[in-house]
């Protein structure tokens, strides 16, 4: 006698499912992760003879690149935030929220790291902000001269 046989179906993994839920955790991830931009400049500073070390907390710094491009470090502050244009009026307002952000106005120490081939308009666009805001403790970071 002769058995019928089944027929055996063939076996399907229904992949969309599984596709569907990889996309949806991927958007979830591109949502929730904070990407940091290290706003920080490339800057060669000039060489000095002398170099005189700050005994602070309280500087508040700006960097300009060889570019002019700025940058604004707060007291406290990990980075520097870099300005999204070289205006003025953009520098004059990251200053002003520096020196909100400042917890003693009179011990803030404005340091100026710009690089050796800074333009010399950036640099003294700088200065003019700074002592338009009233700060008046402004020095020149430099490296030491590796010759001595």
């Amino acid at each position: 006698m002769q058995f019928k046989t089944e027929q055996e179906e063939e076996v399907h993994i229904n992949l969309t499912p599984l596709i569907d839920v990889v996309f949806l955790l991927l958007i979830f991830f591109m949502l929730t992760t904070t990407f940091v931009k290290e706003s920080q400049l490339d800057i060669n500073l000039p060489q000095s003879s002398s170099q005189q070390k700050l005994k602070t907390d309280n500087v508040l710094r700006i960097d300009i690149s060889a570019a002019g491009e700025y940058a604004v470090k707060i007291p406290g502050a990990k980075t520097s935030k870099s300005l999204i244009n070289r205006t003025e009026d953009t520098l004059m307002r990251a200053l002003k929220d520096a020196i909100k952000a400042s917890s003693d106005r009179s011990t803030l120490i404005t340091v100026l790291r710009a690089d050796g081939k800074t333009p010399h308009r950036a640099v003294v666009m700088a200065l003019d902000v700074a002592q338009r805001l009233g700060l008046v403790h402004i020095s020149f970071a430099t490296r030491q001269n590796s010759k001595q």
